[in-house]
C-alpha cells in the first residue's frame, strides 16, 4: 500500500479532436525518442511500458490513456523520474493548462505541481 502520484489530462482527450488527434502521437514521439537508449522503456502492440515501480504504461491509442501514475512504496525506484518527464513533455506538446498532476490521498512529498 501506498500513495498513488501522476498525472491526467482535463479535458480527457477525444478523438473527435483534430487537436488531440495530431498532438497524442506527438506525445508518444517525443518520448520514444527521450527513452529510445532505456531499455526500461519498452513498447510493445498496444503500449508504452516503463518497467519501474509498478509499471506505468501510456497506450498508444489516445482513446485509452485516463491518467499517467506510480505508488509510491519501497518498490517504485526511479517511478517518480519517469512520471516527472513525461509531464514535462506532455505539458509542452498539450499546453500546462491540460496537465493535471495529483496525489491520492493528497500528501507533503513534493510530487503535486512539480515540473
Amino acid at each position: 500500500m501506498g500513495i498513488d502520484k501522476g498525472f491526467e489530462l482535463w479535458p480527457a482527450l477525444n478523438e473527435a479532436s483534430e487537436e488531440d488527434v495530431r498532438c497524442w502521437p506527438e506525445l508518444l514521439n517525443r518520448v520514444r525518442a527521450k527513452y529510445a537508449e532505456d531499455k526500461l522503456c519498452v513498447e510493445g502492440d498496444s503500449e508504452i511500458v516503463f518497467h519501474v515501480g509498478e509499471h506505468p504504461s501510456l497506450p498508444l491509442d489516445l482513446r485509452r490513456f485516463r491518467r499517467f501514475s506510480y505508488i509510491v512504496s519501497g518498490c517504485c525506484g526511479d517511478a517518480k523520474t519517469y512520471i516527472c518527464e513525461v509531464m514535462r513533455v506532455a505539458k509542452d506538446v498539450f499546453g500546462g493548462d491540460r496537465i493535471h498532476p495529483w496525489s491520492d490521498p493528497p500528501s507533503d512529498y513534493g510530487f503535486e505541481g512539480e515540473t
